[in-house]
């Protein structure tokens, strides 16, 4: 039997929604080779970004506001981060894309 919960049910079907979306980003990116740094800002300040951070593989980043914590791969930030990330990652893409044909309109 399967425990469910209606007031819990929604909100950790988004939080699982928002964490599978990352990784899928995530692993396109990696797996076609995208190998160009590239970012978004949130209105916060915040950044999301694609890049490596030597010597690991290539990540969605989550940098904080002006330095007040730790950047670290989006997947491991907490709940809320991931949840309020997750409408940048079409935009994400987009500059992902730009960056690797910058001369395309």
């Amino acid at each position: 039997m399967t425990w469910s919960h209606p007031i819990l049910d929604a909100p950790l079907r988004e939080l699982d929604e928002a964490s599978q979306d990352i990784r899928s980003l995530e692993g396109y990116l990696q797996g076609h080779a995208a190998l160009v740094f590239a970012g978004v800002r949130l209105e916060s300040g915040e950044q999301v970004t694609w890049a490596q951070v030597p010597p690991g593989p290539w990540r969605i980043w989550y940098i904080p506001v002006d330095g007040s914590g730790p950047a670290r791969p989006l997947i491991e930030t907490p709940s809320e981060m991931r949840l309020r990330c997750r409408p940048m990652l079409p935009k994400l893409l987009e500059a992902v894309a730009k960056a690797l044909m910058p001369g395309a309109a």
